[in-house]
């Protein structure tokens, strides 16, 4: 059974429960339009296929003006496998270290249209991480994206993509979708535990709560015109992705109750310096009993690579008991080479570096941003494209 609800293209039961994402293998031939890759929600309680069938399918999408036409006949379906070491890593590895299907540790977002004849009342239901960790939030893209979600236009993003500068790769605390949705996604792949199973449950309550008001949502929107309509639609954007916003904050503040922070200026990915990473201790998460030897550090995950990142992350050198901030409570401070450190990088711009570490067999983690610099390439100097990661 081939259905359609809340801009979700769905095989089989949509009722059944455990659903997940398949994507566009291949680009068939004969497609009238270009179609770089779809994502599908596929129901397996119902589904009378398994992963490598061939599923015939045409789809023909009118909305905003366009008219697309896809033919597609072949698809890839990660079916989950909790206990398979193909998508699980080692023990000391993030959750998603081997993962290569849509779900992997460097997947940033998702979206799925649900086309319709009024072009301003297509709605979107967009993630701001990677999909399987994240809750799909609801826009209506013509009526502009809530703030904070981007920050820049179409065309400046265009040019960058094929001159970028290493300022654009700069860790901007207000740019949420990294600083804020990323950091969580990449926290829980480290803590690993019953953290993903905490934040499916949330997941699930608060698509609930977005899908019971679609109808009257779009109802509404419908019922106005012009530039009421647009604020209507954008405010509801605003107010969708601030719901949501406001959640993930407050889950990294959970998940990261111990601040971290670099004591270097900056790194030099071209040396061999000390830079040392202090975890702060609070009232109620102590940081005695450090282990040293499960320690490492380096850039998020999401960002490093998109297997097996424990290898390419620095071990911990040294580590030593002090009361850094002068608050009465023990803090431990560990100390990196700047050379493995900076491993992946992009030097001239600040990058946020993660602390990996266990506290009495507990993971625990968190991270800073600082410049990363070699001797050639300096904070805010522009190489004009070259040498890009």
């Amino acid at each position: 059974m081939l259905g359609q609800r809340s801009g979700r293209i769905i095989l089989g039961n949509p009722e059944a429960g455990n659903v997940t994402v398949i994507r566009l293998l291949q680009q068939p031939k004969g497609g009238a339009g270009y179609c770089d890759s779809l994502d599908i929600l596929l129901q397996w309680n119902s589904a009378p296929f398994t992963a490598g069938d061939a599923i015939p399918l045409s789809i023909q999408i009118k909305g905003a003006g366009l008219v697309i036409r896809a033919f597609l006949s072949r698809f890839e379906i990660p079916r989950p496998r909790p206990s398979s070491k193909e998508y699980i890593g080692e023990d000391q590895e993030l959750y998603h270290s081997l993962s290569e299907g849509i779900c992997r540790t460097t997947s940033h977002d998702s979206i799925v249209y649900n086309l319709t004849k009024d072009p301003m009342l297509t709605e979107a239901w967009k993630t701001l991480g990677r999909p399987c960790q994240s809750v799909y939030i609801p826009v209506y893209p013509l009526a502009g994206p809530a703030k904070g979600t981007a920050f820049m236009d179409g065309a400046t993003a265009t040019k960058e993509h094929f001159a970028g500068t290493p300022s654009m790769f700069d860790y901007r605390a207000d740019f949420a979708p990294h600083a804020v949705f990323s950091a969580s996604n990449n926290a829980i792949d480290y803590l690993r535990a019953d953290e993903l199973a905490k934040r499916t449950k949330l997941i699930h309550e608060q698509e609930a709560a977005f899908m019971a008001d679609r109808d009257a949502v779009t109802k509404k929107a419908a019922s106005l015109k012009g530039e009421e309509r647009t604020k209507f639609l954008h405010d509801y954007n605003e107010a969708a992705y601030q719901k949501v916003l406001g959640v993930i904050q407050a889950e990294n503040a959970r998940l990261m109750p111990n601040k971290v922070k670099i004591l270097s200026k900056v790194v030099r990915a071209d040396h061999e310096d000390d830079v040392q990473f202090v975890l702060y201790g609070t009232k109620g998460h102590e940081v005695l009993g450090a282990n040293m030897s499960a320690t490492r550090a380096g850039m998020s995950a999401n960002q490093l690579n998109s297997t097996r990142q424990w290898k390419n992350f620095a071990p911990a050198t040294k580590m030593e008991y002090k009361d850094v901030n002068g608050d009465g409570l023990m803090d431990v401070v560990f100390t990196f080479k700047s050379k493995e450190l900076a491993k992946g990088a992009v030097p001239g711009a600040v990058m946020d570096l993660w602390l990996y570490t266990q506290i009495n067999g507990h993971r625990v983690t968190g991270f800073d941003a600082v410049p990363v610099e070699t001797d050639k390439v300096k904070k805010g100097e522009s190489r004009n494209g070259k040498g890009l990661l």
